[in-house]
């Protein structure tokens, strides 16, 4: 059924730490039928794609870095986990990029994408910020910017107004309930950078 899955990930901290997560917060409603990692850099699946076919899974988990998505998927297509019968979900490294290799067999391939405006006044004051910093004093300013650190951005005015919410409370210095914590960052009304 669609609520069996495989999870996929590429053996790295962060794809680890993805899959974990998503494990740990599958049950009861999605059953996690297989777990195959594969190692950076290796291009032969035979013993994950192998398992992942005898698990009967027809949704894949990939967390997998975009520029292993060509060679993933191209030979998933070979090994028929591609079409009709299978989704693979893959996060924003997949479907953030151009695929040119792997774009036909990327049909039925699902993935989140982080939404960047393209010219907003918050936007625009985050940009002009960004390219006029030292870099000296600013490591990092003045570098392209990806999603990831609009986010970044966005994560600390949020985080900036939250403190400011209960610094206003009187009760900054003591301990802060988490209950405080979570209200004040969710009455945060920003639009961002992302």
């Amino acid at each position: 059924g669609w609520t069996d899955v495989a999870v996929f990930p590429v053996a790295n901290e962060f794809s680890i730490s993805l899959a974990e997560s998503f494990i740990n917060n599958a049950e009861p409603d999605i059953n996690v039928v297989t777990y195959q990692q594969y190692l950076p850099g290796e291009t032969d699946y035979d013993v994950e794609f192998t398992e992942i076919i005898h698990s009967g899974a027809r949704v894949i988990i990939a967390f997998v870095p975009g520029e292993d998505w060509p060679g993933v998927i191209n030979s998933a297509d070979e090994y028929g986990l591609v079409g009709e019968s299978y989704v693979w979900f893959t996060p924003s490294t997949v479907v953030g990029r151009h695929q040119p290799q792997g774009i036909d067999a990327s049909r039925g391939a699902l993935g989140s994408f982080i939404y960047v405006p393209e010219d907003t006044p918050e936007l625009n004051m985050f940009r002009d910020l960004w390219f006029s910093a030292d870099p000296e004093e600013y490591p990092l300013a003045g570098t392209p910017l990806n999603t990831f650190t609009y986010l970044g951005y966005d994560r600390m005015v949020v985080a900036a107004r939250a403190i400011d919410t209960v610094e206003r409370m009187g009760i900054l210095d003591g301990h802060v309930p988490p209950d405080v914590w979570f209200d004040a960052i969710r009455s945060v009304s920003y639009n961002g950078a992302s």
